[in-house]
């Protein structure tokens, strides 16, 4: 006798769809960080070793100079990750832009697998890596609930023209 009693549907990652939400960002910070550039291969992870350093160095700039907007960043639960993809720009070119994906742990925060569409990002340690996890620390210490939305330039006080002070 055949059971035809519906089996429940486990969602794959395609069913879940992308949205803004941090509710679910695991605690994010430097130390999470750190524990990604040590797995690099790269040298130690102390702040001594030069690669892994300027990629730090490098990860912060494009982050203060928003090579990522947060416009393009946007994240989705499963069942023991939470994801988040992003776009950034290159550093040598204004109309290049790569696509960064990072999964992380729910449970410990850790990154699980990083990947961008540069030339150094197959392996998960590139700048724009470095510049989103240093993103998602930042939201995580802020205990933000939502991606934030960009300002336009529009919006903020004008950059140009202000004589120094004297």
């Amino acid at each position: 006798m055949a059971d035809n009693a519906e089996k429940p549907m486990v969602k794959s990652s395609k069913d879940v769809p992308w949205c803004k939400s941090l509710e679910s960002l695991p605690v994010f910070t430097k130390k999470e960080i750190d524990e990604h550039r040590s797995k690099s291969g790269k040298r130690k992870a102390d702040d001594t070793s030069k690669p892994i350093k300027k990629t730090l160095k490098r990860g912060l700039k494009f982050q203060e100079e928003r090579y990522l907007s947060s416009d393009t960043v946007y994240t989705k639960v499963l069942s023991n990750s939470f994801m988040v993809k992003a776009k950034c720009r290159a550093s040598m070119s204004t109309r290049e832009i790569h696509d960064l994906e990072v999964s992380l742990d729910l449970t410990s925060g850790s990154v699980m697998v990083a990947h961008c569409t540069c030339k150094a990002g197959n392996s998960g340690y590139c700048n724009h890596i470095m510049c989103l996890l240093l993103e998602l620390a930042r939201y995580s210490l802020e205990e933000l609930d939502r991606v934030p939305e960009e300002a336009a330039c529009t919006s903020m006080s004008r950059k140009w023209g202000i004589p120094g002070k004297i």
